[in-house]
């Protein structure tokens, strides 16, 4: 048989498939290659560690996407030759600004996922903050825990930073009695942003073990949104989700154009798209009681058509007060609170299904789809169409 004149393209995928962003990474990844392709992927099954350049003949290898971890991969893929796209490159191996970012690199914005934490957690208006970090502080913790930090100074308060550890003295029931005891030292309510979802559940475990309520003494939030590590805490974690498969389809994208020999060079970034809240914040610090019924209240019922005189027969006061004491507590009024819960929920159906705008409509609480593109539009200024395409990878 004649081989083919063109062989298809091997690429080499060494991103970790134990965490659900790097899944969604490679979702995108194969996304981009069954429009654009075809590819013959490699793609090895396990965590960071286990990612290696496969012990095979580069013949036929064009191309190397990877979450670069370590020294020794920077090595292999240096000597491999090969047109690489870094996917979440670290500063904590200087080599890779050498050696591999001439070519291509996709960088996560932890800066914009520390403010959009800072935003979801002040609006809460917990009167105290805390940051917990990665266990061995590694760059892109810092970075998110920096914006945090920087974010809650600029709206008058100050944020309790949990101090790290050497990784050598690292020793998992030790690091637990640490961090409770911390979490018991701090002041209360108090609402903390943790870098990542896994170090939410050591909080909320340590908050189990120290007997501290979540999430009305303390509210957890966490980054990656792993919906099944998530909804299996208890309470289930709330999380700043990522737009990851976006990043593995762009990363797809770069290398492809490197190895077609269209592109020399390429940095993408990609960010945070919202924050999922769930059981593990869901509190406002409100110290009116009637106020926090009238919360509680809208909390339950507003997928469903309430109006603001549902919510003052629910209290039992008069309109007039129970506005004039939700304006003082909240900054905003019981419309307003009512409105953008529902905008939430219609950004989560945006972004998460393909459901109708008029089936969105009917499960938020709008009258009709034409009501509620009219209010998106008048909230965020753009259409829910265009809310809608930007965050989808094609």
């Amino acid at each position: 048989m004649t081989p083919y004149r063109n062989p298809i393209p091997e690429v080499v995928v060494l991103v970790e498939t134990s965490r659900s962003y790097a899944r969604d990474i490679l979702r995108g990844i194969l996304r981009y290659e069954m429009l654009h392709g075809p590819w013959n992927i490699y793609a090895n099954p396990g965590g960071r560690q286990e990612q290696r350049l496969p012990k095979m003949s580069y013949r036929h290898v064009k191309g190397i996407i990877a979450h670069i971890t370590s020294g020794e991969m920077i090595n292999e893929i240096v000597e491999a030759k090969l047109p690489t796209v870094s996917v979440f490159p670290s500063g904590e191996t200087p080599s890779i600004a050498r050696q591999i970012r001439k070519y291509g690199e996709i960088r996560c914005d932890s800066a914009a996922i520390g403010q959009m934490a800072a935003a979801y957690l002040l609006d809460r208006r917990f009167p105290h903050y805390g940051f917990v970090g990665e266990l061995y502080d590694v760059d892109w913790s810092k970075l998110r825990g920096d914006a945090f930090v920087e974010a809650v100074a600029q709206s008058g308060n100050q944020t309790h930073v949990y101090p790290t550890q050497p990784t050598a003295q690292l020793d998992w029931n030790i690091e637990q009695e640490r961090l409770g005891t911390w979490l018991q030292s701090l002041p209360k309510p108090i609402g903390i942003f943790t870098a990542h979802d896994i170090r939410g559940r050591h909080v909320i475990d340590a908050c189990h073990t120290m007997q501290i309520g979540i999430p009305d003494e303390i509210a957890v939030l966490g980054v990656d949104n792993d919906e099944l590590f998530c909804e299996s805490i208890t309470p289930r974690l709330s999380s700043v989700a990522l737009d990851s498969e976006k990043a593995g389809y762009e990363s797809a994208k770069v290398l492809d154009e490197l190895m077609r020999g269209l592109r020399k060079k390429k940095t993408a970034v990609f960010g945070p798209t919202r924050v999922v809240s769930r059981r593990s914040s869901d509190f406002y610090h409100v110290e009116d009681k009637t106020v926090q019924e009238a919360l509680r209240f809208i909390q339950s019922y507003y997928p469903k058509p309430i109006l603001v005189r549902d919510v003052v027969r629910a209290t039992g006061v008069s309109r007039r007060l129970l506005e004039m004491r939700f304006k003082q507590c909240m900054c905003h009024s019981i419309l307003d609170e009512i409105k953008r819960r529902r905008l939430e929920k219609v950004k989560t159906f945006l972004l998460e299904t393909d459901l109708s705008l008029d089936r969105i409509a009917e499960l938020c609480g709008f009258q009709s789809k034409y009501y509620l593109v009219n209010v998106f539009r008048k909230e965020f200024g753009i259409t829910t169409g265009t809310y809608r395409n930007n965050h989808r990878i094609v």
